[in-house]
């Protein structure tokens, strides 16, 4: 399966739109399902998102509507906990996500409110989180850059296809 992971837009407080660019990416990769992190702050802007395809989203600590704060699927090989990563502190702390997603029985866990893009792998647990898609400034800090992924599951290997500011990358994990 191949999925596009975005979070973090914080639209319209700290920023207008999602860039073009990213919408395009997910028009022309054409992901399977889309995963969102949370702080959309807007109905509008997650309504957005689902106009580009499926979407597996959770409720950010800026969102005032109705979404879960976890979702939890299986794909082939991978089980995934989806959340915002709310009350976690300090924020993105690895060792609090890698003892959330063994509890819930996840070998990934995607997760957002850092607005850092980053990935790890620790004790059998892939921490993946997207950054912000818009560079919005974060409570915690953040980059300030444009960010998002796409994460593609084939058995045991998870492929991550990462874009930051004007770069991208790709990094592959043995599940």
């Amino acid at each position: 399966m191949r999925y596009a992971v975005i979070g973090d837009t914080h639209i319209p407080e700290r920023a207008e739109k999602i860039p073009q660019r990213f919408i395009d990416m997910i028009k022309e990769r054409a992901p399977d399902k889309i995963i969102a992190t949370g702080d959309f702050t807007e109905p509008d802007t997650l309504n957005k998102i689902t106009e580009l395809g499926e979407t597996i989203a959770v409720r950010g600590n800026m969102d005032e509507f109705e979404l879960p704060a976890y979702k939890f699927f299986s794909d082939e090989t991978a089980f995934v906990l989806v959340t915002h990563g709310t009350g976690i502190m300090p924020r993105g702390d690895t060792d609090t996500l890698v003892k959330i997603a063994k509890d819930a029985g996840a070998n990934i866990i995607v997760t957002g409110h850092t607005h850092i893009l980053e990935v790890k792998f620790v004790d059998g647990v892939l921490i993946v989180n997207p950054g912000s898609a818009t560079g919005a400034w974060g409570g915690g800090g953040g980059s300030e850059k444009e960010s998002m992924l796409f994460m593609h599951i084939e058995k045991n290997k998870v492929s991550l296809f990462m874009f930051e500011g004007d770069k991208s990358s790709k990094a592959v994990y043995k599940l």
